[in-house]
Protein backbone atom coordinates (compact mmCIF):
# COMPACT_ATOMS: atom_id res chain seq x y z
CA UNK A 1 0.00 0.00 0.00
CA UNK A 2 1.43 3.38 -1.01
CA UNK A 3 1.75 6.31 1.37
CA UNK A 4 -1.05 8.08 -0.52
CA UNK A 5 -3.36 5.06 -0.15
CA UNK A 6 -2.51 4.80 3.54
CA UNK A 7 -3.25 8.46 4.12
CA UNK A 8 -6.53 8.17 2.21
CA UNK A 9 -7.66 5.21 4.33
CA UNK A 10 -6.71 6.91 7.58
CA UNK A 11 -8.60 10.07 6.64
CA UNK A 12 -11.65 8.07 5.54
CA UNK A 13 -11.68 6.06 8.77
CA UNK A 14 -11.18 9.21 10.83
CA UNK A 15 -14.31 10.74 9.31
CA UNK A 16 -16.55 7.66 9.49
CA UNK A 17 -15.40 6.36 12.89
CA UNK A 18 -14.57 9.53 14.84
CA UNK A 19 -15.40 12.91 13.34
CA UNK A 20 -18.90 12.40 11.91
CA UNK A 21 -20.19 10.11 14.72
CA UNK A 22 -18.88 12.48 17.40
CA UNK A 23 -20.53 15.48 15.71
CA UNK A 24 -23.83 13.61 15.42
CA UNK A 25 -23.62 12.56 19.07
CA UNK A 26 -23.58 16.17 20.29
CA UNK A 27 -26.73 17.00 18.31
CA UNK A 28 -30.16 16.27 19.66
CA UNK A 29 -30.95 12.59 19.04
CA UNK A 30 -34.02 13.27 16.90
CA UNK A 31 -32.10 15.49 14.50
CA UNK A 32 -29.07 13.19 14.46
CA UNK A 33 -31.21 10.16 13.65
CA UNK A 34 -33.03 11.96 10.85
CA UNK A 35 -29.70 12.95 9.32
CA UNK A 36 -28.39 9.38 9.53
CA UNK A 37 -31.61 7.97 8.11
CA UNK A 38 -31.56 10.42 5.20
CA UNK A 39 -27.87 9.89 4.46
CA UNK A 40 -28.20 6.10 4.63
CA UNK A 41 -30.69 6.26 1.78
CA UNK A 42 -29.24 8.91 -0.53
CA UNK A 43 -25.46 9.03 0.01
CA UNK A 44 -23.67 8.57 -3.33
CA UNK A 45 -21.80 5.29 -3.45
CA UNK A 46 -22.84 4.38 0.10
CA UNK A 47 -24.31 1.09 -1.14
CA UNK A 48 -20.76 -0.25 -1.44
CA UNK A 49 -20.57 -0.58 2.35
CA UNK A 50 -23.61 -2.85 2.35
CA UNK A 51 -22.98 -4.80 -0.87
CA UNK A 52 -20.86 -7.63 0.62
CA UNK A 53 -23.45 -8.36 3.32
CA UNK A 54 -26.36 -8.15 0.90
CA UNK A 55 -24.70 -10.56 -1.54
CA UNK A 56 -24.82 -13.20 1.20
CA UNK A 57 -28.10 -12.22 2.87
CA UNK A 58 -30.19 -12.30 -0.31
CA UNK A 59 -29.66 -16.07 -0.54
CA UNK A 60 -31.34 -16.51 2.87
CA UNK A 61 -34.10 -13.88 2.64
CA UNK A 62 -37.12 -14.29 0.41
CA UNK A 63 -38.56 -11.18 -1.19
CA UNK A 64 -36.38 -8.60 0.56
CA UNK A 65 -36.04 -5.26 -1.21
CA UNK A 66 -32.34 -4.74 -1.91
CA UNK A 67 -32.33 -0.93 -1.75
CA UNK A 68 -34.25 -0.75 1.51
CA UNK A 69 -32.24 -3.59 3.04
CA UNK A 70 -28.93 -1.90 2.26
CA UNK A 71 -30.18 1.43 3.59
CA UNK A 72 -31.30 -0.23 6.82
CA UNK A 73 -27.92 -1.92 7.23
CA UNK A 74 -26.07 1.36 6.71
CA UNK A 75 -28.36 3.03 9.24
CA UNK A 76 -27.66 0.32 11.83
CA UNK A 77 -23.92 0.73 11.26
CA UNK A 78 -24.10 4.51 11.71
CA UNK A 79 -26.25 4.30 14.83
CA UNK A 80 -23.73 1.89 16.36
CA UNK A 81 -20.87 4.28 15.62
CA UNK A 82 -22.70 7.24 17.10
CA UNK A 83 -23.58 5.17 20.16
CA UNK A 84 -19.88 4.79 20.92
CA UNK A 85 -19.87 8.51 21.72
CA UNK A 86 -23.43 8.82 23.01
CA UNK A 87 -22.75 6.27 25.74
CA UNK A 88 -19.99 8.54 27.03
CA UNK A 89 -21.91 11.79 26.67
CA UNK A 90 -25.40 10.87 27.93
CA UNK A 91 -26.49 9.88 31.42
CA UNK A 92 -28.18 6.64 32.46
CA UNK A 93 -31.38 8.65 33.03
CA UNK A 94 -31.25 9.94 29.45
CA UNK A 95 -30.86 6.41 28.13
CA UNK A 96 -33.81 5.19 30.18
CA UNK A 97 -36.00 7.78 28.45
CA UNK A 98 -34.87 6.58 25.02
CA UNK A 99 -35.60 2.87 25.45
CA UNK A 100 -38.90 0.99 25.17
CA UNK A 101 -38.63 -2.26 27.16
CA UNK A 102 -40.44 -5.49 26.27
CA UNK A 103 -40.12 -7.82 29.26
CA UNK A 104 -38.61 -7.27 32.69
CA UNK A 105 -35.10 -7.13 34.07
CA UNK A 106 -34.27 -10.03 36.38
CA UNK A 107 -33.89 -9.24 40.10
CA UNK A 108 -30.68 -7.54 41.16
CA UNK A 109 -28.20 -9.23 43.44
CA UNK A 110 -27.83 -12.54 41.60
CA UNK A 111 -25.36 -13.67 38.95
CA UNK A 112 -26.67 -14.24 35.42
CA UNK A 113 -25.50 -15.33 32.02
CA UNK A 114 -26.85 -12.55 29.83
CA UNK A 115 -26.97 -13.56 26.18
CA UNK A 116 -27.37 -11.05 23.40
CA UNK A 117 -26.80 -11.01 19.62
CA UNK A 118 -24.80 -9.39 16.82
CA UNK A 119 -28.12 -7.74 15.98
CA UNK A 120 -29.15 -4.15 16.46
CA UNK A 121 -27.08 -1.71 18.49
CA UNK A 122 -26.34 -2.70 22.05
CA UNK A 123 -23.63 -0.42 23.43
CA UNK A 124 -26.22 1.41 25.52
CA UNK A 125 -27.27 -1.73 27.45
CA UNK A 126 -24.57 -1.19 30.08
CA UNK A 127 -26.15 1.94 31.52
CA UNK A 128 -29.50 0.17 31.92
CA UNK A 129 -27.95 -2.93 33.46
CA UNK A 130 -26.11 -0.78 35.99
CA UNK A 131 -29.29 1.14 36.82
CA UNK A 132 -31.07 -2.15 37.53
CA UNK A 133 -28.30 -3.38 39.82
CA UNK A 134 -26.77 -5.88 37.40
CA UNK A 135 -22.96 -5.83 37.41
CA UNK A 136 -21.68 -7.55 34.27
CA UNK A 137 -18.50 -8.20 32.31
CA UNK A 138 -18.49 -8.53 28.52
CA UNK A 139 -17.33 -11.84 27.03
CA UNK A 140 -16.10 -11.28 23.49
CA UNK A 141 -13.50 -12.24 20.94
CA UNK A 142 -10.45 -9.99 21.15
CA UNK A 143 -11.18 -7.25 18.56
CA UNK A 144 -8.83 -6.30 15.75
CA UNK A 145 -8.59 -3.19 13.59
CA UNK A 146 -10.00 -5.05 10.56
CA UNK A 147 -13.32 -5.29 12.41
CA UNK A 148 -13.80 -1.58 11.66
CA UNK A 149 -11.40 -0.54 8.93
CA UNK A 150 -8.00 -0.95 7.34
CA UNK A 151 -5.95 1.82 8.92
CA UNK A 152 -4.16 2.88 12.09
CA UNK A 153 -7.17 5.09 12.85
CA UNK A 154 -9.37 1.96 12.88
CA UNK A 155 -7.07 0.50 15.53
CA UNK A 156 -7.47 3.67 17.62
CA UNK A 157 -11.24 3.13 17.36
CA UNK A 158 -10.82 -0.43 18.67
CA UNK A 159 -8.82 0.97 21.59
CA UNK A 160 -11.49 3.60 22.24
CA UNK A 161 -14.30 1.03 22.42
CA UNK A 162 -12.29 -1.06 24.90
CA UNK A 163 -11.47 2.02 26.98
CA UNK A 164 -15.13 3.08 27.06
CA UNK A 165 -16.53 -0.22 28.43
CA UNK A 166 -15.70 0.20 32.14
CA UNK A 167 -16.72 3.86 31.96
CA UNK A 168 -20.29 3.24 30.77
CA UNK A 169 -21.36 0.58 33.27
CA UNK A 170 -19.54 -2.61 32.28
CA UNK A 171 -16.99 -4.34 34.49
CA UNK A 172 -14.86 -4.61 31.36
CA UNK A 173 -14.00 -7.30 28.82
CA UNK A 174 -13.30 -10.99 29.27
CA UNK A 175 -11.77 -12.35 26.09
CA UNK A 176 -12.73 -15.77 24.75
CA UNK A 177 -10.18 -18.55 24.85
CA UNK A 178 -9.36 -20.10 28.23
CA UNK A 179 -12.01 -17.87 29.83
CA UNK A 180 -13.97 -20.53 31.76
CA UNK A 181 -12.16 -19.92 35.05
CA UNK A 182 -12.78 -16.17 34.81
CA UNK A 183 -16.48 -16.72 34.15
CA UNK A 184 -16.86 -19.08 37.10
CA UNK A 185 -15.00 -16.64 39.34
CA UNK A 186 -17.31 -13.80 38.25
CA UNK A 187 -20.44 -15.83 38.98
CA UNK A 188 -19.04 -16.92 42.34
CA UNK A 189 -18.61 -13.23 43.25
CA UNK A 190 -22.26 -12.62 42.34
CA UNK A 191 -21.44 -10.82 39.07
CA UNK A 192 -22.99 -11.42 35.67
CA UNK A 193 -21.50 -11.99 32.23
CA UNK A 194 -22.85 -10.76 28.89
CA UNK A 195 -21.98 -12.84 25.82
CA UNK A 196 -23.17 -13.90 22.35
CA UNK A 197 -23.67 -17.29 20.70
CA UNK A 198 -24.55 -16.22 17.14
CA UNK A 199 -21.02 -16.76 15.89
CA UNK A 200 -19.51 -18.81 13.06
CA UNK A 201 -19.70 -22.51 13.90
CA UNK A 202 -16.06 -22.93 12.95
CA UNK A 203 -15.05 -20.68 15.84
CA UNK A 204 -16.35 -23.13 18.43
CA UNK A 205 -15.52 -26.72 19.26
CA UNK A 206 -19.02 -27.60 20.47
CA UNK A 207 -22.14 -26.79 18.46
CA UNK A 208 -25.73 -27.97 18.33
CA UNK A 209 -28.32 -27.66 15.55
CA UNK A 210 -31.02 -24.98 15.79
CA UNK A 211 -33.71 -23.62 13.50
CA UNK A 212 -33.20 -20.09 12.16
CA UNK A 213 -35.28 -18.44 9.42
CA UNK A 214 -36.69 -21.85 8.58
CA UNK A 215 -33.23 -23.27 7.97
CA UNK A 216 -30.85 -25.48 9.88
CA UNK A 217 -28.04 -23.62 11.66
CA UNK A 218 -25.48 -24.44 14.32
CA UNK A 219 -24.60 -22.44 17.45
CA UNK A 220 -22.01 -23.16 20.13
CA UNK A 221 -23.34 -24.39 23.46
CA UNK A 222 -20.26 -24.48 25.71
CA UNK A 223 -21.20 -21.22 27.46
CA UNK A 224 -24.68 -22.52 28.24
CA UNK A 225 -23.20 -25.76 29.52
CA UNK A 226 -20.91 -23.82 31.84
CA UNK A 227 -23.80 -21.71 33.15
CA UNK A 228 -25.90 -24.82 33.73
CA UNK A 229 -23.11 -26.47 35.71
CA UNK A 230 -22.76 -23.31 37.83
CA UNK A 231 -26.56 -23.10 38.30
CA UNK A 232 -26.64 -19.60 36.83
CA UNK A 233 -29.87 -18.37 35.27
CA UNK A 234 -29.86 -17.34 31.62
CA UNK A 235 -31.41 -14.09 30.37
CA UNK A 236 -31.79 -13.20 26.67
CA UNK A 237 -31.43 -9.58 25.60
CA UNK A 238 -31.84 -8.10 22.13
CA UNK A 239 -31.09 -4.41 21.70
CA UNK A 240 -32.57 -2.77 18.62
CA UNK A 241 -34.14 0.46 17.46
CA UNK A 242 -37.14 1.58 15.46
CA UNK A 243 -35.94 2.32 11.93
CA UNK A 244 -38.57 5.03 11.50
CA UNK A 245 -38.29 6.96 14.76
CA UNK A 246 -34.93 6.00 16.28
CA UNK A 247 -36.52 4.86 19.55
CA UNK A 248 -34.44 2.12 21.16
CA UNK A 249 -36.14 -1.21 21.84
CA UNK A 250 -34.96 -3.75 24.39
CA UNK A 251 -36.43 -7.27 24.46
CA UNK A 252 -35.78 -9.22 27.68
CA UNK A 253 -36.53 -12.92 28.12
CA UNK A 254 -35.53 -14.76 31.29
CA UNK A 255 -35.37 -18.49 30.59
CA UNK A 256 -37.27 -20.73 33.00
CA UNK A 257 -35.52 -23.08 35.37
CA UNK A 258 -35.30 -26.70 34.32
CA UNK A 259 -34.39 -26.21 30.66
CA UNK A 260 -31.55 -28.38 29.42
CA UNK A 261 -28.82 -27.00 27.18
CA UNK A 262 -30.69 -27.96 23.99
CA UNK A 263 -33.79 -26.21 25.24
CA UNK A 264 -31.93 -23.04 26.18
CA UNK A 265 -30.15 -22.93 22.82
CA UNK A 266 -33.45 -23.42 21.01
CA UNK A 267 -34.94 -20.47 22.91
CA UNK A 268 -31.86 -18.38 22.11
CA UNK A 269 -32.27 -19.15 18.39
CA UNK A 270 -36.04 -18.49 18.49
CA UNK A 271 -35.44 -15.07 20.06
CA UNK A 272 -32.97 -14.20 17.29
CA UNK A 273 -35.33 -15.58 14.66
CA UNK A 274 -38.02 -13.12 15.78
CA UNK A 275 -35.61 -10.19 15.59
CA UNK A 276 -34.34 -11.21 12.14
CA UNK A 277 -37.89 -11.34 10.82
CA UNK A 278 -38.52 -7.84 12.21
CA UNK A 279 -35.29 -6.24 10.98
CA UNK A 280 -33.04 -8.64 9.04
CA UNK A 281 -30.59 -5.93 7.98
CA UNK A 282 -29.69 -5.22 11.62
CA UNK A 283 -27.73 -8.49 11.90
CA UNK A 284 -24.11 -7.35 11.60
CA UNK A 285 -22.61 -10.73 10.69
CA UNK A 286 -24.43 -11.62 7.49
CA UNK A 287 -21.10 -12.15 5.75
CA UNK A 288 -20.49 -15.04 8.18
CA UNK A 289 -23.90 -16.62 7.53
CA UNK A 290 -22.51 -19.51 5.40
CA UNK A 291 -20.54 -20.67 8.44
CA UNK A 292 -23.66 -20.52 10.66
CA UNK A 293 -26.31 -21.99 8.38
CA UNK A 294 -25.56 -25.56 7.36
CA UNK A 295 -26.90 -28.12 4.91
CA UNK A 296 -29.54 -30.49 6.22
CA UNK A 297 -27.09 -33.37 6.07
CA UNK A 298 -24.36 -31.71 8.09
CA UNK A 299 -23.78 -33.29 11.47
Amino acid sequence: MSAIDGLRRNVADAFRLFIVPALLAVLGWTLAFRLMRFWSRVAPGAHREADPSWTVAETYLDGADASRWKADLRLAIWVERVDTFLTMLRSARWWQRQVDIDGAFPPAGAPYLLLTYHWGTGGWIWALLKTHGIDASFLLRRPVALDFGTSRVAWWYVRLRSWVLPRIGSRGPIYTGESSAQLLDAWTRGESVLGMLDVPAGDARKTLPVQLLGRRARFPYGLLQLAASARVRVVLLSCGFDFASGRRVLHIETLPDGLDVDGMLARYAAHLDARLREAPAAWHIWRDAPTIFVDAGTQ
